[in-house]
């Protein structure tokens, strides 16, 4: 009996643990969903971390907290803070490596999302970091191993809407660039695939590994303007 009270003991303060992880989660994601300033996406950056620490068995955080470094990155380049926007990619990297730490299993297609996020880190470093902090070997380098991480990305799990949408960007701006409505059309009918397949999940965002899903308000009217 003392046996069966022990674990049910244990099973509740790991479901009421899971609980608290997830509101926390929510919470932060929803700070990042209404950010519109660098400030409150250090708020949203400051939620994930702390939620990293408080719980060293979830990765979740880490992949989040991965994530939005690297947008937050973004922000430093748009406000010409190049140096702060190295250490936020060093900081989306570290978090990133923590995911492979803590995630004892995954599904196929947290594997497959958390490849695409790799991809992502690589690719914006290519395209946003000035050439005096990025030399053409490294440029390059970057380069290969993101489209590595991406090809791993699709052939782990070519579902994935997450994956989709990377492809899906990666279409439409080489429509635009070469003139190609081919492209443009491919790319919206993947990013409409991927907002369909989002809206399916009944899990809030913060629960998966569904990153981009937020890109798809910006790149399916950028599509379609470009086929008017």
């Amino acid at each position: 009996m003392k046996v069966i009270i022990g674990l049910w003991l244990v099973v509740s303060t790991l479901y009421g643990q899971d609980e608290q992880f997830f509101n926390e989660m929510k919470t932060a994601l929803t700070i990042h969903d209404t950010s519109s300033t660098l400030e409150s996406e250090m708020m949203a950056i400051n939620a994930f971390e702390k939620a990293a620490e408080r719980y060293p068995l979830q990765w979740l955080s880490c992949f989040w907290a991965s994530y939005v470094h690297s947008q937050i990155a973004r922000l430093y380049i748009r406000d010409k803070k190049s140096d702060a926007a190295v250490q936020s990619f060093k900081q989306a990297q570290f978090y990133f490596d923590q995911i492979k730490v803590k995630a004892k299993s995954m599904t196929v297609r947290e594997k497959s999302s958390t490849m695409a996020l790799q991809s992502l880190i690589y690719l914006l470093q290519i395209n946003y970091l000035p050439q005096k902090n990025l030399q053409k070997d490294a440029a390059n380098e970057l380069s290969t191993k993101a489209s590595g991480e991406l090809i791993k990305a699709i052939q782990t799990d070519p579902a994935n809407p997450v994956v989709w949408v990377m492809i899906g960007v990666n279409l439409i701006r080489d429509g635009k660039q070469d003139k190609d409505i081919k492209k443009t059309v491919a790319g919206k009918v993947l990013l409409e695939a991927a907002e369909r397949e989002f809206k399916s999940t009944a899990e809030h965002r913060s629960k998966t590994t569904n990153f981009n899903s937020e890109w798809l308000p910006f790149w399916i009217p950028e599509a379609n303007r470009q086929l008017q």
